[in-house]
């Protein structure tokens, strides 16, 4: 119960203390965190983790998620999974998290039909490009 989690999160917060470069601890409280319902704080813990561990591509993509579900933050959820992806580009969370993100937003007719346009543009300067070859 209530006395549980009490204590788990005091044993991460020292966990932390100790070692605020503890990649596990982090998540694992930043998880925590976000079941309590305290998602800005899990926010600040991953953005946190990620300033300390530039390297910690899991907090990143954790972040980006939260971003995009919790927050509705787009953005900011693509600068995050896109910062994991320079430092990690196999990430499969990132680019899960990134593929999300693209889906999401390809749901907004404003950007399905920007996208539609851009591709339109591009088939346009490539028929283009071909004419002046022939």
């Amino acid at each position: 119960g209530g006395r549980d989690v009490a204590a788990a999160e005091e044993m991460l917060v020292r966990a932390l203390e100790a070692d605020p470069y503890h990649k596990e601890a982090a998540a694992e409280y930043a998880a925590l965190l976000v079941e309590l319902d305290r998602k800005e704080e899990a926010l600040e813990l991953y953005a946190m983790a990620a300033t300390l561990r530039p390297d910690n591509t899991q907090a990143l993509a954790s972040m980006g998620n939260l971003l995009l579900h919790t927050f509705g933050d787009r953005e900011a959820a693509r600068q995050a999974f896109e910062q994991a992806l320079e430092v990690e580009p196999e990430s499969v969370a990132a680019l899960t998290g990134l593929a999300d993100l693209l889906a999401v937003q390809s749901l907004d007719e404003e950007d399905a039909s920007m996208a539609e346009a851009m591709q339109a543009e591009a088939l346009r300067l490539y028929n283009a490009a071909a004419g002046v070859h022939h």
